[in-house]
């Protein structure tokens, strides 16, 4: 019986080509090549191993300068609460020994309250605010390690600038009762792996005093010819620590520095204001008809007492006799 032939002497005499085995392989990898370069801006490790250059170099960097001036916010309104929004630049002066766009880290610390939100101070009193990387003012800096801010060096190892801008807010819906100037010292430095550079700067906010103003009537009642005297209340809220003053105006029917009721027939009735119960210091507008009443708000309401008198043997028609006199408060 014969042994079939064995299939291993064909291969041997007729071995696959070289040149047909390296088109195979050759195909698929040029079209991973292709894939993988589509992929190239989405995964840095990918590039790596094709040995790409990456978005973002990896260079020896040092800054010389971080400069952002005192920040300085427009007054905060203790009615309507609204947040204070503005703008401030971040200045930085950096190098690297590699060229390219590449990552400088800033960290921020949280202020003088080491809290996040920060606050500015007067006295005890807290006017919290944030510093915002975002135009939305979202993403606050407050207390983070290592926001990076891209820079692009031209030229190794030569000082690049770049200004950036930096979003401050004072937080809306705050109590404030106190009046005034407040402030915070921060601080913001580079973090890159050579030389860096550190700034400390203020940041203020104001409370503005605010105030609301209302009266009653003066009513002395009948006149019979003896002296009568009356009272009205004007009420003032300000607020805490805000001082202002309150003036009391002519009246309508004044003469000279005397003030008057008028009635009928254009008859008149002299009457006199004051800030003191003996009816000694007269009430004016400070330059006329007597001395301003000066107070300090305490954020609640506070009663000033007009006193009233109409002096005696007078003689006007009989009939109904009244006056107008406007109150100011300046605060």
């Amino acid at each position: 019986m014969q042994q079939p032939s064995s299939p291993t002497w064909n291969f041997r005499t007729a071995p696959p080509a070289p040149t047909k085995f390296w088109r195979a392989v050759t195909s698929p990898l040029v079209g991973i090549v292709v894939m993988l370069c589509g992929l190239l801006a989405s995964g840095a490790a990918i590039v790596l191993l094709f040995g790409h250059r990456p978005a973002y170099a990896a260079g020896n960097q040092s800054c010389s300068v971080i400069a952002i001036p005192d920040i300085t916010f427009t007054d905060y309104n203790t009615v309507t609460k609204a947040a204070v929004q503005i703008t401030a630049p971040m200045t930085l002066t950096c190098q690297s020994d590699t060229t390219g766009n590449q990552n400088i880290p800033v960290t921020f610390a949280k202020g003088l309250s080491n809290a996040c939100p920060p606050s500015m101070f007067n006295g005890a009193t807290k006017l919290k605010y944030d510093i915002n990387e975002k135009s939305d003012y979202s993403s606050t800096l407050c207390g983070q390690s290592k926001t990076n801010y891209s820079m692009n060096f031209a030229a190794k190892n030569t000082d690049t600038t770049k200004v950036f801008t930096l979003y401050p807010e004072v937080n809306s819906g705050q109590n404030i009762s106190v009046y005034g100037d407040y402030q915070d010292t921060f601080t913001a430095k580079t973090e890159t792996n050579g030389t860096d550079a550190n700034v400390t700067f203020f940041v203020n906010g104001h409370v503005p005093g605010t105030c609301t103003l209302s009266t009653g009537n003066l009513a002395f009642g009948t006149y019979t010819g003896a002296q009568s005297d009356a009272t009205a209340t004007v009420t003032v809220n300000c607020t805490n620590t805000a001082p202002y003053s309150v003036a009391l105006g002519a009246g309508s029917n004044a003469n000279g520095t005397t003030r008057r009721m008028t009635g009928p027939a254009s008859q008149y009735l002299n009457y006199a204001l004051y800030s003191d119960n003996g009816r000694s210091t007269t009430w004016g507008d400070g330059t006329s008809y007597g001395a301003t009443v000066t107070g300090t708000g305490s954020g609640a309401n506070q009663s000033l007492t007009v006193y009233g008198r109409v002096t005696a043997s007078q003689t006007p028609t009989p009939g109904s006799y009244s006056d107008t006199v406007v109150v100011t408060l300046q605060y």
